[in-house]
């Protein structure tokens, strides 16, 4: 396989799946494996992250990046799918709340709430995806799922027309809110239009449109518009191992507290974390073990010459248990 790694930043048109746009990659980097990370509706557009080479190892990762949306929702109609592509099941003349009301209904919406998967979501049911269930004219039931609103900010309200701005967690369905809201609203509603804005620190103005990319293919261009699997982690904290503990680690042996060089304070257990040796290329990704088993606040952390600027090295005092579980390994062990 080449060794050709990185993602790259799409800007997803309208009527094409998340899958049509790794298929258009893949036609014109042949022998590089292709992925993408967090699918868009097929009406939806925005923000695709498609992954090249050993970067596809970054799609769970980076999924779990918190995302942002700008939707348009309209208020009196409802249909089949909860968006504009479905068929409409119920219409009402009275789609003009007040917009104290609007702005009521929406607080509810905000932390963490409980949603229930729309029928035509990719989410796998016995092993089926809902929307290839909804296509067979099957309607399953579905738990509700707790998910995480972080914001929601009014943007606009031109009766019937709702215009909301999101920034959640993953697995937060925006058609979801749309139909809950008009449901709250006592109308019904449906999702009219979503456009991703941003996937974690990569936001819509360094996205490249398909098109152009297309163009960047064809050229030969387009490594340009790569960005380093090391470089696209880069906001993620940081963990130094020694560089004698490097090929254990990659062969998949966890790490005790003395192999490590610095680690970073004030972590939560489960924060992502990126895993470098002391010249800092970044050879896994990991999470953060139980904050029970950090050492903060057991002695004055001081900064090492040899560890990557801002990362603290670990207390004298700290614990024996391994302070992260390797999630992905980026580097081959051969070649450690």
């Amino acid at each position: 396989m080449s060794a050709v790694s990185g993602i790259l930043v799409v800007d997803k048109p309208g009527g094409v799946t998340s899958h049509d746009v790794v298929v258009r990659v893949r036609r014109r980097v042949r022998g590089i494996r292709v992925g993408h990370a967090g699918t868009l509706d097929p009406a939806a557009t925005g923000v695709l992250l498609v992954l090249l080479g050993k970067a596809t190892k970054l799609a769970e990762t980076l999924m779990d990046e918190r995302k942002e949306y700008e939707a348009t929702i309209r208020l009196g109609r409802e249909t089949d799918t909860g968006d504009a592509t479905g068929r409409v099941v119920r219409e009402s003349s009275e789609a003009n709340p007040e917009p104290a009301a609007v702005r009521r209904a929406l607080e509810a919406f905000h932390g963490e709430i409980d949603q229930i998967p729309p029928m035509v979501s990719a989410l796998k049911i016995g092993g089926k995806r809902l929307y290839a269930l909804a296509r067979e004219g099957a309607i399953v039931p579905r738990t509700a799922r707790r998910v995480r609103i972080d914001e929601l900010e009014l943007r606009g309200y031109a009766p019937p027309f709702v215009t909301i701005r999101v920034v959640c967690g993953r697995g937060t369905y925006l058609r979801a809110i749309a139909t809950d809201l008009g449901d709250a609203l006592g109308v019904g509603g449906m999702l009219e239009e979503l456009r991703r804005t941003a996937v974690g620190p990569f936001r819509l103005e360094r996205a490249t449109p398909l098109g152009e990319l297309e163009d960047a293919l064809r050229s030969g261009s387009w490594r340009e518009r790569l960005i380093a699997p090391g470089q696209a982690l880069a906001h993620l904290p940081g963990v130094v191992v020694s560089e004698r503990h490097v090929s254990r680690l990659l062969h998949g042996q966890p790490t005790p507290w003395g192999e490590v060089v610095s680690f970073p304070g004030g972590l939560r257990g489960g924060a992502a974390l990126r895993i470098l040796d002391p010249a800092g290329r970044l050879l896994a990704t990991a999470r953060a073990e139980a904050a029970s088993a950090h050492p903060l606040g057991l002695a004055a952390a001081t900064e090492l010459a040899e560890a990557p600027a801002g990362l603290d090295a670990p207390p004298s005092c700290a614990p024996s248990a391994p302070p992260f579980r390797v999630e992905r390994v980026l580097i081959e062990p051969r070649d450690a």
